[in-house]
């Protein structure tokens, strides 16, 4: 079980914590620079659970956009795609 949730600071990252055997949560980590590039947020599985879909800040006025990537390989820092 895994627990994704935006941080809210000077900028806005994804992390993850893992759910530990003795159920407690581990320490949250960080996605990578990949994903985690212009303030993030919103993190929300597709139905199936194979996809990552976030909104990514893409301008300095605030305009935001909806990103998307592979659940199996998002940790592995693939490039985020816009979703069209």
């Amino acid at each position: 079980h895994y627990l994704l949730f935006a941080t809210i600071g000077e900028t806005l990252d994804l992390h993850l914590s893992e759910r530990q055997p003795n159920g407690t949560w581990g320490r949250p980590v960080p996605l990578p620079e990949e994903i985690n590039q212009y303030g993030q947020g919103n993190p929300s599985l597709s139905a199936d659970g194979k996809m990552l879909l976030f909104t990514r800040q893409v301008e300095l006025e605030g305009n935001w956009m909806v990103f998307h990537v592979s659940t199996r390989e998002f940790l592995s820092a693939e490039k985020a795609v816009y979703w069209e």
